[in-house]
């Protein structure tokens, strides 16, 4: 919020320079709007687990030290759903290095028998509720090292009552079973873990998003980047320029080769060149914005099936 305000202070100050110096001087980069592309929902797939709401027995998930003298297992004090949870407790004199953990493992009889698919996004989350603790405790997917092309992990929004749902995603890079799934405790305190889950993320099938959100006479180059998902595999791509009224001042199209490396450019087709270093899974479409007349436009990108017909299409907008 305080770089949205910047933006707009620093926006109106340069303006009014200008209209006071009654001249057109061109404003600094920093006094534009940042582009941003838009906020996608999240679609998950079918859960991957045993039901982990604890309402049953801990089974087959385990709690255990694997330093210090932490230990727990399930609790009716508090919970998330249900009327059980898992509750951990670590003495306060165990110090920043003791690790308690409640994991579901492939050894010792963990019966963790799981493999999650090559080029996937996958999420691991827990309810959790800490007491007499600073920091809350970490999802873990062990993989073997170069298994996941990406990793990060987050936190939601804390309920009224202190529980909050943590995460962790990680992209795969091939077909791999996990080594164990775990919360991991580290330091002293009680935490309280329910209702784990383990889903695939389904990505959206197309996304767009420009370098700018607006542009002047001087700005002779924009560009848009386009990404398709690896599970869409359309016949053509098609990117359009639509002026107020939907009205298409530049249209460009492309037939689509996930897999087939392509030309770094293709020939420019009515003022936009599409750029796709390796295919059209991942390419940015050139235009010139100076040659634009003033006004509100959007940029569109359209994934066409064998007929022409639209299989997903997404929609940004800017100002010129």
């Amino acid at each position: 919020e305080i770089v949205k305000l910047q933006q707009v202070v620093g926006a109106e100050k340069s303006r009014a320079v200008a209209a006071r110096s009654g001249s057109a001087a061109r404003l600094s980069p920093f006094d534009w709007p940042w582009a941003m592309a838009p906020e996608e929902g999240i679609e998950y797939g079918g859960e991957l687990l045993p039901p982990a709401d604890f309402e049953a027995e801990l089974k087959p998930w385990q709690v255990g030290a694997w330093n210090g003298k932490g230990k727990g297992g399930v609790d009716t004090a508090d919970h998330h759903s249900g009327n059980q949870c898992v509750r951990i407790d670590v003495p306060p004199d165990s110090g920043s290095q003791a690790v308690t953990v409640l994991n579901w493992a492939n050894w010792g009889g963990g019966g963790l028998n799981l493999t999650l698919e090559g080029e996937r996004m996958y999420e691991f989350s827990a309810w959790a509720k800490s007491q007499e603790r600073g920091t809350p405790p970490e999802m873990r997917v062990a993989l073997p090292p170069g298994a996941a092309t990406e990793s990060r992990s987050g936190a939601d929004k804390p309920t009224p009552d202190g529980w909050q749902r943590l995460w962790t995603r990680l992209e795969t890079a091939y077909p791999v079973p996990p080594k164990y799934l775990a919360v991991w405790v580290q330091g002293p305190g009680t935490v309280l873990i329910d209702d784990l889950s383990l889903r695939e993320v389904i990505p959206p099938p197309l996304s767009i998003s420009l370098d700018q959100g607006e542009y002047d006479s001087a700005d002779k180059l924009g560009a848009a980047t386009v990404t398709v998902s690896k599970r869409v595999t359309p016949a053509q791509m098609r990117f359009s320029l639509l002026a107020g009224g939907g009205k298409t001042v530049r249209q460009l199209s492309a037939p689509f080769r996930p897999e087939v490396s392509v030309a770094s450019s293709a020939p420019a087709q009515g003022g936009l060149m599409v750029v796709a270093p390796a295919s059209l899974a991942s390419s940015r479409f050139i235009f010139d914005p100076s040659a634009l007349p003033a006004g509100k436009y959007e940029a569109v990108a359209e994934l066409l099936d064998a007929k022409g017909e639209a299989l997903a299409s997404r929609t940004t907008a800017f100002q010129r």
